[in-house]
């Protein structure tokens, strides 16, 4: 799949300008029953805070792992959020060894932070919170990652993203 030629025939498919990742958090709490995780129920946070503060949007910021805000919602398997562990789904295991019902997304607000257990609510929600014109018209590294975020999420087989 030539993503270029998908993004001149699909011009919606780029979501155009940063959308607050509170907004889209809130969708999927609204839409799919998502509920907060506290803060030590996060798994593997230590890992979130060492990819968040290395990220390169820190590179200015320069913020240290203390002054992250790591934040997390859990999703229950439903019928309706199934599709989400059909590929590339690592499901969480409880202490008991056993397999929890529900995935999970962190994230971190200041430095625009994702990660999942599903890669595919992690591709739909980095592609949800958009692009800056800006990095799209200077063709900015920013925006091949988004494109290339994008033509992993189509390469799946899902749906198309929703027009705006």
């Amino acid at each position: 799949m030539n993503i270029n030629d998908h993004i001149r025939d699909n011009p919606f498919a780029i979501v155009r300008g940063y959308v607050p990742l509170a907004g889209i958090i809130d969708n999927l709490k609204n839409k799919y029953h998502a509920v907060d995780m506290p803060t030590d129920d996060i798994p593997n946070l230590w890992m979130h805070r060492f990819n968040a503060v290395n990220l390169p949007s820190n590179e200015t910021r320069r913020l240290t792992e203390s002054q992250l805000q790591i934040k997390a919602i859990k999703i229950p398997i439903t019928q309706e959020t199934k599709h989400y562990t059909e590929k590339d789904y690592r499901p969480i295991y409880t202490r008991d060894g056993t397999e929890a019902d529900y995935m999970y997304l962190a994230y971190e607000e200041q430095l625009r932070y994702l990660y999942s257990n599903s890669n595919i609510l992690f591709l739909e929600t980095v592609l949800a919170r958009g692009i800056p014109e800006e990095a799209i018209e200077n063709k900015t590294e920013d925006y091949i990652c988004y494109l290339d975020y994008l033509k992993h999420y189509l390469e799946y087989g899902k749906r198309e993203i929703d027009e705006k």
